[in-house]
């Protein structure tokens, strides 16, 4: 963000964008975590018990 010019970070959509990436997605990162972890042991247990 810091190095934007000014005229991008006066518009509207960079000013939602920059929003975005700084709550947003570390948001989703936190909630969706462990969702990806259960999800990696639950592949590995079932693809060990078919093989």
């Amino acid at each position: 963000m810091a190095r934007q010019s000014a005229e991008a970070r006066a518009s509207p959509h960079s000013a939602m964008l920059n929003k975005l990436m700084l709550w947003v997605f570390p948001l989703g990162v936190l909630v969706g975590g462990p969702f990806l972890m259960i999800a990696i042991l639950l592949y590995w247990v079932s693809n060990n018990l078919w093989t």
